[in-house]
């Protein structure tokens, strides 16, 4: 008796000494594990925050973890920057993290990484500075289901 087991499949196909064949259950088939999906949406793209306002607000009601990516060109600036999510489809805003941007040459950079978000609607960012806009901004949100 003879086999033959493809490693893709859920079934082993055996061959008897008269070339009979017969298709049985693999014990040893692993299932594929189910690839969680991704999203990714901006923020701001080349804009200016000015003091004390936000960026407009991201759908992020699919995402279960999220990632916030930051960079602008106010290095004059050590003011940081709020994550601000909303629960209630944007009538309430609660800061959620605080980037605290760091300078690198000519721009300043920061990042959130693993928020959960689960059950957050929207989200955006808010410059709390009394005294600098932030200019040149990029800012994305990047998560997963």
């Amino acid at each position: 008796m003879s086999s033959y087991t493809d490693a893709k499949s859920n079934y082993v196909r055996l061959t008897d000494e008269n070339g009979a064949t017969i298709d049985q259950h693999n014990p040893f088939y692993v299932a594929p594990i189910p690839h969680s999906t991704g999203t990714a949406n901006n923020l701001a793209n080349n804009a200016t925050i000015a003091q004390g306002a936000n960026t407009s607000s991201v759908d992020i009601s699919d995402m279960n973890y999220a990632n916030v990516l930051y960079k602008d060109s106010q290095t004059s600036s050590a003011d940081s920057v709020q994550v601000q999510v909303s629960v209630d489809g944007g009538s309430t805003w609660y800061t959620l993290q605080t980037i605290y941007p760091t300078t690198e040459g000519s721009i300043r950079v920061g990042s959130i990484n693993g928020m959960s978000v689960h059950g957050i609607d929207d989200i955006r960012i808010r410059n709390p500075s009394s005294s600098h806009d932030n200019t040149n901004v990029y800012c994305t949100v990047v998560g997963a289901d």
